[in-house]
């Protein structure tokens, strides 16, 4: 890939962490991939189907997250709950503080 990728001009992509793992993976010059953010519409959230009553941090999703951070962030704040929404895979083998909750494959009227 490497090869056919000097033959194009110009990369888009849609995050930072992407145009920086292209251009290391594919020696790609960064200046050569584009930056075109994306995002989607606010979500639909329900007050009637609280994740957990009261204040809390909460992370969702499971695409370029860097949960090993996150949860040491979580150790260091153990006055403070947490609500991870995650996929299994996402935490498998991590140390999971007590003040996290996780919550897996949740359905879509709680999430």
């Amino acid at each position: 890939m490497r090869f056919a990728f000097r033959q194009i001009k110009r990369f888009a992509v849609h995050s930072t962490m992407e145009r920086t793992l292209y251009s290391q993976h594919f020696d790609i010059p960064e200046e050569r991939i584009g930056l075109r953010l994306w995002s989607i519409g606010v979500p639909d959230v329900s007050p009637d189907y609280p994740l957990q009553e009261g204040r809390y941090v909460s992370s969702i999703g499971g695409n370029g997250r860097d949960y090993v951070t996150l949860l040491a962030a979580c150790r260091r704040l153990p006055e403070i709950p947490f609500v991870l929404v995650v996929r299994p895979e996402n935490l498998a083998g991590l140390d999971v503080p007590p003040n996290v909750r996780m919550v897996v494959n949740a359905p879509s009227p709680r999430r």
